[in-house]
């Protein structure tokens, strides 16, 4: 069982062999506490955003860091380009 209270309590989780994550009724509050994600889950292949996902998930995001992802799906109706798309992001 992994214990994901708090405010961005999933993101503290260390998962395993994590290669697919998939999101709805989600908001980040932290957006180091994604980037640390990130960082710790490196073999994640499929990442997948719901409609009601909110949050800075890629603030500042380094080449690298996700380096086996393959797809990403971000499925919103409303959307702030430089919140999920930057010069920085690369898939």
């Amino acid at each position: 069982m992994i214990d994901a209270s708090g405010p961005d309590g999933l993101l503290s989780c260390v998962i395993p062999n994590l290669n697919t994550l998939i999101l709805d009724w989600f908001t980040i509050s932290d957006p180091t506490s994604a980037n640390l994600f990130w960082r710790l889950h490196p073999g994640i292949k499929r990442l997948e955003f719901g409609r009601y996902v909110s949050g800075s998930w890629f603030d500042d995001f380094e080449a690298g860091m996700l380096p086996n992802l393959r797809y990403l799906q971000v499925i919103t109706v409303n959307i702030q380009p430089q919140w999920i798309f930057s010069d920085r992001i690369a898939v």
